[in-house]
């Protein structure tokens, strides 16, 4: 790279000349940068040179290594083929990167963002939550919190939807990292480490790490490893989304999130006058037994409901608790039934 010195210094001033006004030049090149020579000096000299050439014209210059070019590729599968073919990428790393990808997916697929009845979606406005208000802001961690069956993981999905291409976004279930070592935890999707895989997007401007119902830390067997794994995400700048059932928000912040900056939001349950405003307006009954009716409070649950046989006969109004879970068990989860 030392003999490109005078090249990219050129190319800096051709772009300030045939673009006034340029405030940022990136520069992809095909290998990292060799450390200085001289002790405490991190950048070599034609690197430092160049970009005071730059400054000097009022520009910045952002480097872009091989490292960050395989992370872009890896996000397109229309760019596969140009991937193979000019990039050469290692066939580990392929085979790892798509294996996490397809695996968020499964997460994201299994996760139900709709309630509806009769074929109609029931719009539930009881949640309103911008994911770029953190994204942009200086916090690491957001944890969002509620009760079970609150729509904590549906928020999260919906709001990933609106995330560009260019981010990484990798997911996982509290569970998944419950391993007895750090090394072993990516042996499901291939046979590279933690560490090489925060290698392959350590360039990558935009990270995120979301880790679905992290309560299920406090019955794992390897707690050490968890905390390890996310320490590793959290040291190497990633963004950490997690979800948690609010009795065990306090506790799991004051033990792993102490010195995070961390930006919280609480799912609200739908309140009594929604659901029962529901309730008349799409026809369905609601059971007269108070427990149950605060139950079906969480869109999940009412989700459930919905999908009982006869929800708009009047005999429902005497179900309670106990009657509500042997139907689902009975006409649900016997039969297999998806519940989206």
């Amino acid at each position: 790279m030392s003999g490109k010195e005078n090249e990219l210094s050129d190319a800096v001033k051709g772009a300030a000349r045939a673009y006034p006004g340029t405030t940022t030049l990136y520069f992809y090149i095909s290998q990292e940068f060799s450390p200085s020579s001289k002790k405490d000096i991190v950048k070599p000299a034609y690197q430092t040179n160049i970009e005071n050439t730059a400054q000097l014209l009022g520009i910045t210059i952002e480097w872009r290594g091989l490292s960050n070019i395989e992370a872009q590729l890896m996000q397109d599968k229309r760019l596969t083929i140009c991937r193979n073919v000019f990039s050469q990428v290692d066939s580990a790393v392929q085979e790892c990167c798509e294996n996490l990808k397809k695996h968020k997916e499964d997460i994201f697929n299994h996760i139900g963002t709709q309630v509806s009845y009769n074929d109609k979606t029931i719009i539930l406005e009881n949640n309103v939550f911008n994911i770029n208000s953190f994204l942009q802001s200086e916090n690491q961690a957001l944890v969002v919190d509620g009760e079970a069956g609150a729509g904590k993981s549906a928020l999260i999905k919906k709001s990933m939807a609106s995330i560009g291409q260019d981010t990484v976004i990798l997911a996982f279930r509290c569970t998944d990292m419950d391993v007895s070592d750090e090394r072993n935890f990516l042996m499901t999707y291939g046979t590279l480490i933690i560490d090489e895989v925060l290698k392959v997007y350590e360039e990558t401007e935009n990270r995120i790490l979301y880790i679905d119902a992290v309560e299920k830390y406090f019955v794992l067997e390897n707690q050490q490893t968890f905390e390890d794994l996310l320490q590793m995400f959290i040291s190497a700048g990633w963004k950490i989304i997690l979800t948690i059932r609010t009795a065990y928000k306090d506790s799991f912040h004051n033990l792993l999130l102490n010195e995070v900056c961390v930006q919280s939001y609480h799912v609200n349950l739908i309140s009594k006058d929604l659901l029962y405003e529901l309730s008349i307006t799409h026809g369905f009954v609601l059971p007269s037994d108070k427990k149950l009716t605060d139950i079906l409070r969480a869109p999940f649950y009412l989700r459930l409901y919905l999908t009982l046989d006869n929800i708009e006969d009047a005999e429902l109004t005497a179900l309670n608790q106990e009657a509500f879970e042997q139907k689902i068990w009975d006409e649900i989860i016997r039969n297999n039934m998806i519940v989206s």
